[in-house]
């Protein structure tokens, strides 16, 4: 497969669209096994990349998918089914007094940051996916993230605490909170956005977000479910109703149960202003054509109130705080902006602009105002008949730097002027009147890492690799270093001014030389252009850091840190996307080189003039691969899955797992290292 170009594209792959099946693919995947899954896609994205000539911004889909990918494939059993996470929690919950007074001392572990973003804008501090406010309390609100749990703030975003650490499953992505008692609140656990990210349903807690339990909407990840949108009836909050992709439901008794209104999948639902009786909802058909539904009889009857003719097509809705019967419905497809105001009947039908994804929201001040966003947020003054751009991604000297990639715009229930923004680099808030934006996510430490490095001479340096949120390097603070998607991470053992970060796939490597004032991209040094794993791997040599190795499908090594690379094997992995996921060279001996891919472990003990390779037992994949220090025929690699005893139901912290660890959680064996037998053949 040629090299992805990323250019000003980078952010442009999180579509936010709703359906479960593949967006803008024309497959559709009905299988429940993640090998099965992956098989069809990969060769679906084959067949679709080669086929197109233009690349440039290819990656929406493919990119996404590539994600899901490497986040699932060390999580899934051995027989590619997903995991119980529920009963993984619950057992969990059962030992973990018993544990916490049994085991060990352990040590304490602080948050070295990143805290503070020292720049805002396009360095963003971490994904959140949707805010919730106190009914009475303006500087009470909580935020959801994809990866990052719950987050509660009490001085108005000035400080935050993490809430949802016990929680079986951490992303969060629709807030509710009794407006009659606070302290009792909902949760849907996991994406809304569909690309089986399956959720676990809906939790509550009665004590402010401190501990959870289930509701009756209690599901495993087997079960695909996904959770578009949440609603809580306005005159009793004890009513929620719920948009899925297996129907839409209803609980009147606070969550203990629920039943299901109208079958089918429905990616969104919207009260009709002034009340709780009549309702809007979309439901989804991306084979055929989505439609608009409405009730007016507390959701017991529904009734299609749109006849579009556009297929695989998302919508989304919006209500007017100020006009009652407005109703905005957004297209994915052609990206449009229809307006109906009343109820549902007729539509005006209006462009939108190019890169947005369909987050949007009428101002709760003025009717004619809507606000749309997805790279960029644009503004309509006009009822969406002309749009503008207000914000910018980066900064471009024109419009506000806001971080791209939205996923949810909510009004703040105690100033109608305010409009709330979460986006892929934290949480921001907008001021109609002033037309300001204030960047909220200090605090929030929920930046998704895939790797970190630590100097080993002079100050301490942590260099960090995050996703949407690019690379992060610690000295004497924080600062960035590149943008986008960030992965494998090195710093010079001998000069710490010299470090290597990557985005996906190495498709960019960057070297500095100078503690990151600048760099220089040597991935274009690469003969051939190649791409690699998801996170591609890179090492120096242990006796001479000037050497630098990256191994996509074969491996490549530079004598002079990466101004001129040749390849030191032929077609190693045999084959197209057989991609190398480890990489590692001895201390002892820098002719012995191993690399990994899938269970198989690849050795040269000549520099790469000659390659053999063996499987390892068992099947589950190899994650990282380990030679020991001054003899070559003793190797540890560490293995993924979630078979059962090869997992801890919950994570050991540093050091040996004491005895009555063990006894309460027997699962937990230190058992995660297996030794490889040599020589390779």
């Amino acid at each position: 497969m040629k090299k992805v170009i990323l250019a000003l594209c980078v952010f442009s792959y999180f579509t936010g669209n709703a359906q479960t099946t593949l967006p803008q693919v024309d497959v559709p995947i009905t299988s429940r096994n993640y090998y099965e899954i992956v098989q069809q896609l990969d060769a679906y994205f084959a067949d679709e990349y080669n086929a197109q000539d233009d690349t440039e911004c290819w990656d929406n889909s493919f990119v996404k998918y590539q994600r899901w990918k490497w986040w699932w494939r060390d999580r899934v059993q051995p027989d590619g089914s997903f995991p119980n996470m529920r009963a993984q929690w619950l057992d969990y919950q059962k030992h973990f007094v018993a544990a916490a007074q049994n085991r060990d001392d352990q040590p304490t572990w602080l948050n070295e940051g990143p805290s503070k973003n020292p720049n805002g804008g396009y360095w963003g501090m971490g994904r959140t996916k949707h805010i919730a406010f106190h009914p009475t309390d303006p500087n009470v609100f909580f935020v959801g993230t994809p990866d990052g749990g719950l987050w509660k703030t009490s001085d108005g975003g000035q400080h935050w605490t993490p809430l949802g650490d016990g929680l079986p499953y951490l992303p969060v992505s629709v807030i509710l909170i009794d407006h009659q008692q606070p302290d009792i609140m909902y949760i849907s656990l996991g994406d809304k956005g569909g690309w089986w990210n399956w959720n676990l349903g809906v939790y509550r807690s009665t004590d402010g977000g401190y501990t959870w339990s289930p509701t009756g909407l209690d599901w495993e990840l087997s079960e695909e479910n996904v959770i578009y949108n949440m609603i809580m009836s306005p005159n009793n909050p004890q009513v929620i109703f719920a948009a899925s992709n297996r129907g839409i439901r209803r609980t009147v008794d606070g969550g203990d149960t629920w039943t299901i209104l109208r079958t089918g999948e429905y990616t969104d639902i919207k009260f009709r202003p002034g009340g709780d009786s009549t309702l809007y909802a979309a439901h989804h058909d991306y084979w055929g054509t989505s439609q608009v539904v409405k009730s007016t009889d507390f959701g017991e009857t529904w009734t299609q109130v749109s006849s579009f003719q556009t297929s695989n097509n998302d919508l989304r809705l919006a209500v007017s705080p100020v006009m009652a019967d407005w109703l905005g419905v957004h297209f994915s497809n052609g990206k449009r902006f229809l307006l109906s105001k009343d109820g549902g009947l007729s539509y005006t039908d209006n462009a939108a602009p190019e890169d947005d994804w369909g987050v949007f929201n009428f101002s709760a001040s003025d009717s004619n105002i809507v606000y749309l966003a997805g790279v960029s947020m644009s503004r309509s003054t006009d009822q969406g008949a002309t749009w503008e751009k207000i914000t910018h991604w980066y900064n471009d000297g024109v419009h506000a730097e806001v971080h791209a990639d939205a996923h949810d715009l909510v009004h703040s229930p105690h100033n109608p002027r305010e409009l709330w923004y979460c986006n892929d680099g934290g949480i921001y808030r907008y001021n109609e009147e002033t037309q300001t934006w204030t960047d909220l996510s200090d605090g929030l430490a929920i930046a998704q890492f895939y790797r970190i490095a630590v100097s080993e001479s002079g100050i301490l340096k942590i260099a960090a690799g995050s996703q949407d949120n690019g690379g992060w390097l610690r000295s004497f603070g924080w600062v960035h270093t590149n943008g986008g998607d960030a992965m494998c991470q090195i710093i010079d053992p001998t000069n710490n001014n010299i470090i290597y970060t990557e985005y996906y796939g190495g498709n960019d490597i960057y070297r500095s030389t100078n503690g990151y004032l600048t760099d220089v991209n040597i991935a274009n040094n690469i003969p051939g252009e190649p791409s690699g794993d998801w996170v591609t791997p890179f090492i120096l040599n242990p006796q001479n850091p000037k050497t630098f190795i990256v191994a996509f499908e074969d491996v490549f090594r530079s004598y002079d840190r990466g101004d001129t690379f040749h390849k030191i094997s032929n077609n190693l992995t045999g084959g197209v996307d057989n991609d190398l996921r480890d990489v590692a060279m001895s201390p002892s001996d820098t002719n012995f080189i191993v690399a990994t891919r899938a269970n198989r472990v690849y050795k040269t003990i000549n520099g790469g003039q000659n390659w053999t390779s063996r499987l390892v037992s068992t099947t589950e994949d190899i994650t990282r691969i380990f030679i020991h220090p001054s003899n070559t025929d003793r190797m540890w690699v560490t293995k993924g899955g979630y078979a059962s005893g090869k997992k801890c139901s919950r994570p050991l912290m540093a050091g040996s797992p004491p005895k009555t660890f063990l006894a309460t959680f027997p699962t937990c064996q230190p058992i995660a290292f297996s030794t490889i037998p040599l020589p390779i053949t």
